[in-house]
């Protein structure tokens, strides 16, 4: 018998398992780590931060919100207004795209010191917006955040790792959906679906025919005409920490991140499992369902068909923002439904509800929560005992199994 701890929200659970267990592997080498003032003092296709500063008179720093603070982003934040010199004003974006607005508290773990005497913060409504008047091939209207589309120079702080939906986060994420408005971004999102199916191009580390990626890229640098940009993005590692940085020009910069990210973020398997028990890493990571469950997409890929799944996850803020739970509960009661009407009126938390009933159609499942009634496709437990013993007794734990860490920032194969 075997003694294993996961991340649960700020602290862990323990269980005992009896049987084989695969725990996943990265590449044998693993790249050296730097840290932003190291990638800020090499840019990538871009002068320095501090001379492109120097030729501007405004500048705006976009950094993500609450749910990307595994990014550890207030370091990002302190590197970045230092490498500006001795500019005076700073107007700091919080770009939470549809998120909730973070709070006090939340607000220094973003910022740290960054923030100067005469800086400005502003939080990302998307339902206040500027609309451009430019719009991508897709039909896409480029809105956005007021100050943002009035400066000349936008610094994008952010973090790249496999995605469901964009194939990758980072770089032109910070954009849409981080300052974009709400039509914006439900119509960007709303290309992973078409004749009724999502789009087979759609998926963790797809880029290439990917929908959703290519109008981002077009709505970005549609946004961005006629302004210096310049990104600072963490690639987090096999276990979801900080790592490593890349800074410079948005897609140059962005491109090198994403090849770090697959060399630190693919795991391997030997075979594939015969049940999974999974964290998505603790918190933030499970800070609520809607983040929570990017783990189910990072192990599907190393699981026999039927095979089980236990998801370990505090979930803090419970199901998610907005109405994703109440959407997630007609999903599991009648995904058709939900599947019309996410063709007439694409929504994301309907689309995000709908996936996860989709990913786990054939995969028994269990959800690990302290949090009571959340709704979920499968069972829910308030211990990983009580889990791992209904599994045991339903002759589910059978054969090999894998246990995996921090599922929200990787992707599974099996060998």
């Amino acid at each position: 018998m075997g003694r294993h701890s996961l991340l649960f929200g700020k602290s862990h659970v323990e269980f005992d398992l009896e049987g084989p267990v695969n725990y996943p592997r990265g590449a044998d080498f693993k790249i050296d780590a730097n840290t932003p003032a190291e990638a800020l003092k090499d840019p990538l296709g871009s002068p320095g931060l501090e001379e492109m500063a120097e030729r501007v008179s405004s500048i705006a720093v976009v950094i993500p919100d609450a749910t990307r603070s595994w990014q550890n982003v207030s370091l990002m934040a302190e590197a970045v207004r230092f490498s500006l010199g001795k500019v005076e004003r700073v107007d700091w974006i919080i770009g939470g795209g549809q998120h909730r607005l973070p709070t006090e508290e939340e607000i220094y773990l973003l910022l740290g010191n960054a923030r100067r005497e005469k800086d400005h913060l502003y939080f990302h409504d998307s339902n206040l917006y500027v609309d451009t008047g430019l719009v991508t091939s897709g039909g896409n209207p480029v809105t956005l955040h007021r100050k943002v589309f009035e400066v000349e120079l936008v610094v994008l702080i952010g973090g790249i790792a496999y995605h469901d939906l964009a194939g990758f986060s980072g770089g032109r994420k910070a954009i849409i959906p981080g300052i974009s408005g709400r039509e914006s971004i439900i119509k960007n999102h709303s290309f992973c679906l078409e004749n009724g199916i999502i789009v087979p191009s759609i998926g963790c580390g797809k880029l290439k025919g990917n929908p959703v990626h290519e109008d981002m890229m077009e709505y970005a640098g549609f946004a961005m005409a006629g302004k210096q940009v310049f990104i600072l993005n963490v690639i987090p590692d096999e276990k979801g920490l900080p790592w490593r940085y890349v800074a410079g020009d948005l897609v140059s910069a962005w491109e090198r991140g994403v090849k770090t990210a697959q060399e630190l973020q693919t795991l391997w398997v030997p075979e594939k499992a015969d049940w999974a028990i999974v964290s998505p890493g603790g918190y933030p990571y499970d800070i609520d369902l809607y983040q929570a469950t990017k783990s189910i997409s990072a192990v599907l890929g190393a699981l026999k068909k039927g095979s089980a799944i236990v998801i370990v996850a505090e979930l803090e803020d419970g199901s998610g923002p907005g109405d994703y739970g109440e959407v997630l509960e007609v999903s599991m009661k009648d995904p058709r439904r939900i599947l019309a009407e996410l063709e007439r009126d694409f929504t994301i938390p309907a689309f995000c509800a709908f996936k996860l009933v989709l990913d786990l159609n054939a995969h028994p499942s269990i959800l690990v929560s302290s949090q009571r009634g959340v709704p979920f496709p499968g069972l829910v437990c308030n211990s990983a005992g009580e889990a791992i013993k209904i599994l045991k007794t339903r002759g589910l734990l059978d054969g090999v199994g894998l246990i995996l860490p921090a599922g929200n920032s990787v992707v599974l194969q099996s060998k």
